[in-house]
């Protein structure tokens, strides 16, 4: 808790930027967590002052030792480093003279984001003894700045404040050193941020469980509520913040020895759902578990739909948080101060002129209480970029943000040559255009197709910056697309010119491509680019390419490989994977050579695939049965039996099959099998980890039994010795490995702030939006 007296040099917060309504919420949440008063809501009365006024009993705190009725009154002020003067505040003086003749009072409290001298201070508190008031006590900009620096608390219950002032004086010098690359890819987003209630649930889901699954439709703020989180971790629990692409690097990237918060956006793919991302989740959901048990954090989000699809195959029985710690995204539930709030700090802070913002200020009610309204539809009003062609009129606005993706892709084609081919140029490299990237020939002219060259792409996406584009510092410093519905825009662009199109399948990368199109319409949500059969022969080409020699390491290659399979399960029609097979001569002794665990490996979801679409012969159908039993006794794997895709493969006749092979070769060495996997445990792996695919088979093995009526004794014995032992491992690691990770988690009860409703006229929150 600050002192009263602050030094020089506070730290500088830009507090005159807010407007008066976030200020006077700022003021709300100091109240309650720095001066200890259950203090829930500002009047927003129409008084000419630029403030709001909360009456009630003063509890004593260390803040400010007061009794009895209060009145506390929020003065704002949109000008920078301003003195508060005695006839600037003559109004309120006259106002307090008011109430004190209307009924006796003890405490006067002003706070401020003008600057409180201590002459101004002492004329104030003669001036309201004149009328009876026993104590007058002012916080001004030091103070509150004061507070905010002191507190990672009240930073996180108001993480706006990360994106105004100088992070270098608030966070640790350690802290800030491992977020600031983070910090110039969102800081912009920061200093417009609304904690809303999704954003609230996410704070109360990380704090209890430590993992936070952020679902919702596109457009919606997931990413902002993800990219927040993550930049105050550092700040408020202590965490190493770390953005990840895929599952996979948590293995690589996860430190046991320090805390981090670890963050994948679009977990299960970015426009539709792709089957290898839940295969490889499943893979690290071990590590996950041990990574959360050990302090750590972990955010995922992804939309809504693509987690729909991916829901079904992902393990959740073996990582309940995926179910258990959602929090759904939806903008139907942002209140009206919500919607308020985001659509003012997008415009206030961005690049409107004032007389565009006079002129659209009767409007912004109608678009912030649209039910079409979604927070990217702020970011847009905020950008003259996107507006040079709207209209201020309600048909218009209506229009804009009824179809958003129309007026983008208007918006899109009405930009120059240049300045679209640099927006190709993204989508060519796969959404990440490296900052010192040199074409290639055939890049160069399936860039020309656009009407612009590449000599001055650089220089147009300076200029496009903050816009269409950010740019991302880093390791290696990128390009990217500003929000992920641009890059959605322009491929819509793509979609309906059959030349831009050959430009996208000659030109993009092999993962984009394999993640974007689909090669007929094979019933996708979402499919957005569908390759007619005019253009088999291009895909083909492309993806049958022999990877580049730069391609890192055979892990590299390996996961290439296996998303062209996942590629050819998922999307791709059957005369698609005709023209394939035809094309591909290995294809079959590739396919056929699968092993375990079949719901983990992209061979056998294609296999499922081509025998739906009637592709397998007798022989082939036969060898893959042959090696599912020997699977089944060997690894053992049951998947054939619990999973549900994979079931369906499977006839009765050729399950009855595999489990009398089962029962005949497996049962009677079951001794053997658990000693195998006992002798190849490491102390201090996880245990379930390494003993849960048997548990499971054996416990898939047991039900198929015991509901033909077959005696399972001996087999739950099996099991229940598996399971002791794993038990015996846990606590062996409890003893061998002590991390004393301490939380600090965050009063989330802090966080609600009730309504209360006001007689008097209500000041409109867009009153000063073109001051």
């Amino acid at each position: 808790m600050p002192s009263k007296t602050i030094a020089v040099g506070y730290p500088d917060f830009n507090l005159h930027t807010l407007g008066w309504k976030a200020f006077q919420d700022i003021c709300i949440t100091v109240l309650q967590n720095q001066l200890g008063q259950a203090v829930q809501l500002f009047s927003p009365v129409h008084d000419g002052g630029r403030d709001g006024a909360f009456e009630g009993d003063w509890t004593p705190s260390e803040g400010l030792n007061l009794t009895g009725s209060t009145i506390v009154q929020c003065k704002f002020t949109n000008k920078a480093s301003a003195n508060l003067t005695k006839s600037a505040f003559s109004d309120e003086i006259a106002k307090a003279r008011l109430l004190w003749e209307a009924q006796s009072r003890q405490n006067y409290v002003l706070i401020t984001n003008l600057r409180v001298t201590g002459a101004f201070e002492a004329s104030m508190r003669e001036s309201f003894k004149e009328f009876g008031c026993d104590h007058f006590h002012a916080f001004g900009v030091e103070w509150l700045s004061s507070a905010i620096q002191q507190s990672p608390k009240l930073r996180m219950l108001v993480p706006r404040l990360y994106g105004l002032g100088d992070l270098s004086q608030i966070l640790d010098e350690r802290w800030y050193d491992q977020t600031e690359a983070l910090l110039e890819a969102e800081r912009e987003n920061l200093s417009k941020f609304v904690p809303t209630t999704a954003y609230k649930q996410a704070v109360k889901a990380l704090n209890e469980n430590g993992f936070v699954l952020l679902l919702g439709e596109p457009a919606v703020g997931k990413t902002a509520i993800a990219g927040t989180l993550t930049l105050a971790s550092g700040d408020a629990w202590q965490c190493k913040p770390l953005k990840l692409e895929h599952a996979h690097q948590l293995r690589e990237r996860w430190n046991p020895h320090e805390r981090q918060l670890l963050w994948i956006d679009d977990a299960f793919g970015a426009l539709q759902y792709e089957s290898s991302r839940a295969h490889e989740w499943n893979a690290v959901l071990p590590t996950l578990e041990a990574a959360l048990k050990q302090g750590s954090k972990v955010i995922l989000t992804s939309r809504d739909y693509v987690y729909r699809r991916a829901r079904p195959n992902l393990k959740t029985g073996t990582f309940p948080l995926l179910n258990e710690s959602q929090v759904v995204v939806d903008v139907s539930e942002l209140s009206s101060d919500e919607r308020e709030q985001i659509l003012y700090n997008h415009v206030r802070m961005g690049n409107q002129s004032v007389d565009w913002r006079n002129q659209f200020k009767e409007h912004f009610d109608l678009v912030a209480q649209h039910p079409d309204f979604r927070p990217e539809i702020a970011r847009r009003l905020g950008n003259k970029a996107f507006t040079k062609n709207l209209g201020i009129n309600p048909a218009e606005i209506g229009n804009f943000v009824e179809n958003p993706e129309a007026f983008l892709r208007d918006t899109i084609d009405g930009i120059s040559d240049d300045d679209r081919t640099s927006l190709a140029a993204i989508l060519l490299r796969g959404g990440a255009l490296h900052s010192s990237v040199e074409f290639q020939e055939d890049e160069v002219k399936i860039l020309a197709r656009m009407g612009g060259t590449t000599a001055g792409i650089t220089a147009n996406l300076t200029s496009l910056n903050g816009s269409f584009v950010s740019f991302v510092t880093g390791e290696i410093p990128i390009w990217a697309f500003k929000h992920p519905t641009i890059g959605d825009a322009f491929i819509g662009l793509i979609a309906d010119n059959p030349e831009l199109l050959d430009m996208y399948i000659h030109g993009a990368s092999i993962e984009k491509l394999m993640s974007q199109v689909t090669c007929g319409d094979v019933g996708l949500e979402n499919s957005r680019l569908i390759v007619p059969k005019s253009r088999f022969d291009l895909v083909i080409s492309r993806i049958n390419a022999p990877p580049p020699e730069e391609l890192p390491g055979w892990e590299a290659r390996w996961y290439r490989e296996r998303r062209k399979i996942h590629f050819l399960a998922t999307r791709c029609s059957k005369e698609f994977l005709e023209q394939y097979i035809r094309a591909t001569p290995p294809f079959w002794d590739r396919i056929l050579r699968f092993g375990s665990y079949l719901s983990a490996i992209a061979e056998f979801d294609l296999l499922v695939t081509l025998a739906e679409y009637d592709l397998l012969s007798t022989s082939r159908r036969e060898a893959i049965v042959q090696q599912v039993k020997h699977l089944a006794v060997h690894t053992p794997d049951s998947d054939f039996l619990s999973a549900f895709r994979i079931r369906r493969f499977f006839s009765d006749a050729e399950i009855e099959d595999i489990m009398d092979h089962v029962r005949d070769h497996l049962l009677p060495a079951l001794d053997d099998t658990v000693q195998f996997f006992k002798s190849n445990y490491a102390s201090g792996e996880d245990p379930n980890s390494h003993y849960g695919a048997l548990v499971d088979a054996l416990e898939a093995y047991e039900t198929y039994f015991r509901d033909l009526g077959e005696s399972t004794k001996s087999l739950w014995g099996i099991i229940a010795e598996v399971n002791e032992h794993i038990d015996d491992s846990v606590a062996e690691i409890q003893d061998q490995m002590e991390y004393e990770f301490a939380h600090a988690n965050i009063d989330e009860d802090e966080l609600d702030e009730e309504e209360e409703e006001e007689e008097e006229e209500q000041r409109r929150i867009f009153d000063d939006i073109d001051a």
